[in-house]
């Protein structure tokens, strides 16, 4: 393996780096009683869960569905990456996949997968043809033909190493802390709504799709949007995933305020 290969975003250390938000959350509950701390931790959560996976990589790099200008998208795509749910080219490849083969046997984002792997970030391989087609597929794509959202996959632990480590020297061990579990936060509730979103028990449907998603509205404080799944599948390229006024989306509100649906 080349050292190069070594830098490049790899899905099977999501359990390691779950690890690491466990552990230090842990040391956190006992060394941190002041609700200033924790506040924060939420407020890098959702920048990094709402702004970064939900806004950029998923609506944005996945769907191809609105544009961003290019430094929001970067800036965003950036951040949400760091928190190790995968890059823009992951999310757009992967996700895809999932939409078109959703609750079956090929779809890489399998809610019957068993234990820990709903909260591990754990997936279902996929198939080397069927990467291979959709890469065939997507090579006149914006987010294939960019050069820095490529390069977040091919850098990525570069990347994640640097801005921790700068983290640290501008905030300390506080700010590092703080860091970990607002950002790698967002990997956590990524797997556990990948998860829950379909299995259609847990929640309601707007939409008879042939896959089993949801929508799980009483969630909408730690997912701000991304949990009206039912709605997201039956409509994957709108920004917002609201269809009722009862159901909120914080994230679609967001890029409507930006101007940058459509």
């Amino acid at each position: 393996m080349k050292l190069v290969d070594t830098l490049k975003y790899n899905p099977r250390f999501n359990p390691i780096i779950s690890i690491i938000f466990f552990l230090t959350l842990g040391i956190s509950i006992f060394n941190h009683r002041d609700l200033s701390f924790w506040i924060n931790c939420y407020i890098i959560y959702f920048i990094s869960f709402a702004l970064g996976v939900g806004m950029a990589l998923h609506r944005i790099a996945a769907h191809d569905s609105t544009k961003l200008p290019k430094s929001i998208l970067y800036f965003f795509s950036f951040i949400g990456s760091l928190a190790h749910v995968g890059t823009p080219k992951e999310w757009f490849l992967g996700h895809n996949i999932h939409h078109q083969f959703a609750d079956t046997i090929k779809d890489p984002i399998l809610p019957t997968l068993k234990g820990f792997n709903h909260i591990l970030g754990i997936y279902q391989p996929i198939s080397a043809s069927v990467i291979t087609r959709w890469l065939f597929n997507a090579r006149n794509s914006s987010v294939m033909n960019d050069k820095f959202l490529l390069s977040l996959s091919n850098y990525f632990y570069l990347y994640l190493i640097s801005t921790y480590l700068i983290v640290y020297l501008i905030f300390d061990l506080t700010g590092l802390q703080t860091f970990i579990i607002g950002n790698i936060g967002a990997l956590i509730a990524t797997s556990l709504l990948t998860h829950w979103s379909h299995v259609k028990q847990l929640g309601y449907r707007n939409f008879q799709e042939s896959n089993q998603s949801s929508n799980l509205i009483l969630l909408f404080p730690l997912f701000f949007g991304e949990e009206l799944h039912n709605n997201h599948h039956a409509r994957p390229k709108l920004f917002s995933n609201s269809i009722h006024w009862w159901e909120f989306d914080i994230i679609g509100a967001i890029m409507k305020w930006l101007s940058l649906g459509s």
